[in-house]
């Protein structure tokens, strides 16, 4: 595959087309390159690496969102076998000190699943997140508007 019909045009797909077969040619395997796991060192490098191979299409706009907004400024350049449940635990405390309870947990629940994919992919031994406690979420009541009726 070179790419996704919306994302790239049909010229482009060509030349690309072009300079793969010419790597073939040369005795280049393409795939082998695409197989290989990419170099992890800091967590956002893990958090690229996951959203490229594990996000669904379904969840990876809400997913990147997520990361950009609440996860990379806090822990984005640090190591991902560094990171500290203690410093998890800080960054999730102050998105519920905002009062957003719900935002705290799906926050948590992506770190836990970054790491638990890195553990998958043996980039990292241990999962930070593994122990820190996501809150209870409350149900709100919904009134329809006279319009929604």
């Amino acid at each position: 595959t070179i790419g996704r019909c919306d994302k790239i045009t049909a010229i482009a797909a060509r030349k690309k087309a072009i300079q793969i077969l010419a790597q073939v040619s040369l005795g280049h395997d393409p795939m082998a390159v695409a197989l290989e796991p990419a170099e992890v060192s800091t967590f956002a490098d893990l958090a690229a690496e996951y959203v490229q191979r594990k996000g669904s299409e379904k969840s990876i706009k809400e997913e990147k969102r997520i990361l950009e907004k609440e996860i990379l400024s806090v822990l984005g350049d640090m190591p991902a076998e560094k990171v500290q449940r203690r410093t998890i635990a800080i960054l999730i405390d102050k998105i519920r000190d905002r009062g957003r309870q719900v935002m705290a947990n799906r926050t948590l629940g992506l770190i836990k699943r970054i790491y638990s994919f890195g553990i998958s992919r043996d980039v990292i031994e241990e999962n930070p997140a593994r122990d820190v406690k996501s809150t209870r979420e409350k149900s709100r009541d919904r009134v329809l508007t006279d319009k929604e009726i």
